[in-house]
């Protein structure tokens, strides 16, 4: 069964007064350090290479759709030991490196939903609101949405402050080089 990621994320201007909302509603689950490569492959969607604080790592091809600031993924993912090493076979393969992130934050569980409080390098402060679960069929995408979108509200984020944009692409923006 395919998995289904359904998330929003809006700019943050005051940490610290967000954190706190958060940790009163949700519990703490890690502090992390992302770094993310990503690489466009001959054909397809883009694909994220991401090398964890550990030293493990994650491959993701996603399939997304944007609709009102809300982001629907379809993921195929897996894990790695050695992230360099996928990273090596992509551009073996053909694929093209063309940005890098690096995101350095904590993670929240909140009524089952992932709380992302984030710094993400070069561009500013952000929270991330997501649902990852089984793709069930028609419904599982809109009711996941509805949880998303409701947990933003109670935190007094409403979608007129949700960033649609990708991270990648504000990154190539803050670059100059999107197009």
């Amino acid at each position: 069964m395919q998995m289904l990621e359904i998330e929003t994320k809006a700019w943050v201007n005051d940490m610290g007064e967000l954190e706190q909302q958060v940790a009163a509603r949700g519990r703490l689950v890690r502090r992390y350090h992302k770094k993310d490569v990503y690489f466009r492959p001959i054909s397809g969607p883009q694909v994220r290479v991401r090398s964890e604080t550990d030293g493990s790592g994650t491959v993701t091809r996603k399939y997304k759709e944007i609709r009102d600031g809300v982001e629907t993924s379809r993921e195929d993912e897996f894990t790695v030991d050695r992230p360099e090493l996928a990273e090596r076979l992509l551009q073996d393969l053909g694929a093209e490196e063309y940005i890098r992130k690096e995101k350095i934050g904590s993670a929240y569980e909140v009524d089952g939903l992932t709380v992302e409080l984030s710094e993400v390098v070069g561009l500013g402060q952000f929270i991330e609101i997501e649902w990852v679960g089984p793709d069930e069929g028609p419904g599982t995408a809109e009711a996941a949405r509805g949880k998303v979108v409701s947990l933003a509200a109670a935190l007094g984020i409403g979608p007129e402050r949700f960033e649609a944009r990708p991270y990648t692409q504000l990154l190539l923006e803050r670059r100059g080089s999107f197009g």
